[in-house]
């Protein structure tokens, strides 16, 4: 039996793949565990430690962005132009 790919493989909307070995801090605002990564453009960002879903040896967790109670506080606005 050949293995199919799903879509449901591959990150889904608000989620990233969560890095083994990768050092975890506390957000400095709710105290919450966080690991922080690179996106794509070369922004920094939080996400949660616990995973959303496993997918083989994938773990992909969502922002903390979305979780953190504070994360109106850190939100950068664009300014209008």
């Amino acid at each position: 039996m050949t293995e199919q790919l799903s879509f449901l493989d591959e990150p889904q909307v608000g989620e990233f793949e969560l890095p083994y070995g990768v050092e975890m801090q506390k957000c400095r605002s709710c105290g919450a565990p966080i690991i922080w990564i690179t996106t794509e453009k070369g922004k920094a960002m939080p996400l949660d430690v616990a995973p959303l879903r496993r997918v083989g040896e994938k773990r992909y967790a969502r922002s903390h962005f979305a979780t953190c109670p504070d994360a109106a506080t850190w939100r950068k606005t664009k300014s209008p132009r």
